[in-house]
């Protein structure tokens, strides 16, 4: 049986994913930081499911240590989904260090660091497997909104590549860049369904779409360096501001 790691697994897209490997008969590891009861409810509901905490924001995260308990536990580890992320709204006019600092931590430089530990395992065990980031439609549609968050989905973004030529070949690293799927922040009902239906195709991301997209790059053994944007044509309609303003002007 396969088994794949999913970072941020216990709530919203990261849940929707975690089922989805499950249903295809993937081993699912459930990773959490302030979830735990969630986390819990979601392993207990998969097939040999577990679940793993770690604040991957910490300058002392243990990456090596998670992937030795997946291992552990499970026998070995095949993917890892790096789906965590923080998402606060700022602007260039008036940043906050601690906040910028922040997202690049979880958004940036945890992915990369949880990726880097893993090639090494896998070189050292002589195995193959992938890495499949989450990033957004908006990287490829930009306005400065979320300014701090929009810069560390970049720097993830740019490094797809070059993670996937250092890494080669035991380790594939590719992205899945979705649109808006779910209610994000205080964006209420009446405007998501406006903004979610803002899209070239007109029907709005479906979260189990981009889930299938994440488990197909998962076991498309020859793909590697490469984004697929999962966004029902969210990103083909430039917009001044991100979609979750633009509704209301």
């Amino acid at each position: 049986m396969n088994v794949v790691l999913i970072t941020g697994a216990a709530k919203r897209l990261g849940q929707t994913i975690a089922e989805h490997f499950a249903a295809s008969g993937w081993q699912v590891c459930v990773h959490y930081h302030h979830s735990a009861a969630d986390a819990a409810n979601l392993a207990a509901r998969l097939p040999q499911a577990r679940s793993y905490a770690l604040d991957l924001g910490a300058t002392t995260a243990d990456f090596d240590g998670l992937l030795a308990r997946v291992v552990a536990d499970c026998g070995r580890l095949d993917c890892i989904v790096n789906n965590a992320s923080l998402f606060e709204e700022d602007e260039f006019g008036a940043l906050s260090a601690l906040a910028f600092d922040r997202q690049m931590a979880v958004n940036f430089r945890a992915p990369v660091m949880l990726a880097a530990a893993f090639g090494q395992l896998l070189r050292a065990r002589a195995e193959r497997g992938s890495v499949v980031n989450i990033l957004d439609q908006k990287l490829f549609n930009l306005n400065p909104d979320y300014f701090s968050y929009t810069l560390s989905k970049l720097a993830l973004k740019e490094s797809i590549r070059m993670q996937a030529m250092s890494a080669a070949p035991h380790l594939r690293v590719n992205a899945v860049a979705p649109g808006l799927s779910l209610l994000s922040g205080e964006q209420s009902q009446q405007n998501f369904d406006r903004a979610h239906r803002m899209t070239a195709l007109g029907e709005g991301t479906r979260p189990q779409s981009v889930a299938e997209a994440v488990q197909f790059l998962a076991c498309a053994t020859q793909i590697t360096g490469q984004i697929l944007t999962v966004d029902d044509g969210q990103h083909l309609l430039p917009l001044a501001r991100d979609v979750m303003f633009a509704v209301d002007e």
